[in-house]
């Protein structure tokens, strides 16, 4: 995993914008995709959605240049306080999805080929490494649109604390 990563720094750090597409392609998909899921789930009516990365570079006074990349993005039109935690956290869900691969891989796929090894990691790296919420996931998610969400939340939890436990007692 770690090489992956460098990979894709040196990438990031090229001049050759194609590399960067080819390099990130397979990692943004999920994390996009669990956001434009989610928001249809959850009546976020998603608008748009890119998986194509851009970058913007920023000159400041001292002549200094800073790159910037986007590399990719999931819009919705219909953020309302209980679907806009929801839809901003959405990457989380990428960790159950690759405990799931993690449990049921070599079920599905019972041969214990070099091919179905690097297939296995390179699926579980891709889902682990854009479960993380980005960082303007993260403003969205503890906007004043979240705010209400999380209170509620709060409240049921807290009035139904047996209701957890029992809940938690059964499946732990």
């Amino acid at each position: 995993m770690i090489f992956m990563e460098r990979f894709k720094q040196k990438m990031l750090n090229s001049n050759r914008d194609y590399l960067v597409f080819f390099a990130y392609f397979a990692t943004v998909f999920f994390h996009e995709l669990s956001h434009f899921i989610v928001s249809l789930l959850t009546n976020g009516k998603p608008s748009k959605i890119n998986l194509i990365p851009s970058k913007t570079i920023l000159v400041t006074e001292d002549g200094k240049e800073y790159v910037f990349w986007t590399l990719g993005s999931c819009e919705s039109t219909n953020y309302k306080f209980y679907n806009a935690a929801l839809i901003s956290l959405a990457p989380l869900l990428l960790i159950f999805v690759a405990y799931f691969i993690f449990i049921k891989y070599f079920e599905i796929f019972p041969t214990y080929t070099f091919q179905n090894y690097i297939c296995f990691y390179s699926l579980f790296y891709c889902l682990i490494s854009n479960s993380i919420p980005s960082y303007e996931d993260l403003k969205l998610a503890f906007s004043k649109y979240s705010f209400i969400f999380y209170t509620f939340v709060f409240f049921i939890i807290y009035f139904n604390q047996n209701l957890i436990k029992g809940v938690l007692n059964e499946y732990l």
